[in-house]
């Protein structure tokens, strides 16, 4: 039987949101000690900072009295899942991520639709270039 954090916090008598919001705390706390080194490198990327974002993964460990340590920071993580749990967590994750940034999946379907779209007429379009090229040499060898 797989239990969830939260429900095994509650299992064994522990606030799973003092927990949680320890370890917010933490990756709070190292993201504001590091806001120089992060805001040079989106300065280097593009012009306007309000256009890109970076996923970052946080390996915090618990003590045996529940308070968190960090272990390391991943910069740009796999977003590759190699179990059923992993993509779970990794498919919630991607779908937050979109949310936050203001893709809705009826815009993302659209997008892919109108992609879709653009590439099949793109595709019919350089066919008949090329087909229409093709007719005017034959002709012009006639």
């Amino acid at each position: 039987e797989s239990l969830s954090a939260g429900s095994w916090f509650s299992k064994n008598g522990v606030d799973y949101n003092s927990v949680m919001s320890n370890i917010k705390d933490a990756v709070i706390k190292t993201c504001i000690a590091h806001e120089p080194a992060i805001t040079t490198s989106y300065s280097r990327c593009t012009k306007n900072r309000n256009v890109c974002f970076e996923i970052y993964g946080f390996d915090i460990l618990l003590d045996n009295k529940l308070r968190p340590h960090l272990l390391e920071i991943n910069i740009s993580p796999s977003l590759s899942s190699s179990s059923p749990l992993d993509k779970k967590i990794k498919t919630t994750l991607i779908t937050d991520t979109l949310n936050l940034i203001g893709v809705m999946p009826t815009i993302v379907s659209l997008m892919i639709k109108r992609w879709n779209q653009y590439s099949k007429n793109d595709y019919l379009a350089r066919k008949a270039r090329e087909a229409n090229s093709t007719l005017q040499t034959v002709q012009l060898k006639w």
